[in-house]
């Protein structure tokens, strides 16, 4: 897992990227390679010692999550969904504000 600055930083071991603002992050990430396309990606969030919850839907690469509390760790990760199901998560990636 990584933390970011509040800075807009890549990962690109983990096609997924990270831009910061004061209670808002976008996360943002490469469609597979594998798999078909995908209908949507679905967003998770979780704090640490507790279950991922969905956070948002988004048919496009890229997701804006807002109203995120400050000085937390949130830890996210995408999956690509379509027709066959719901692919592999993503690498995790953690935030803090």
């Amino acid at each position: 897992m990584s933390r970011f600055p509040r800075a807009e930083a890549e990962i690109t071991a983990l096609a997924l990227r990270v831009a910061e603002g004061d209670t808002w992050a976008i996360l943002r990430w490469k469609p597979p390679v594998d798999g078909g396309a995908p209908g949507v990606y679905k967003v998770q969030r979780k704090r640490e010692g507790t279950r991922w919850k969905d956070i948002g839907i988004s048919t496009d690469t890229e997701e804006l999550v807002s109203n995120q509390p400050r000085r937390e760790d949130l830890h996210h990760r995408v999956f690509a969904v379509n027709k066959a199901g719901i692919g592999q998560p993503s690498a995790t990636v953690t935030v803090v504000l």
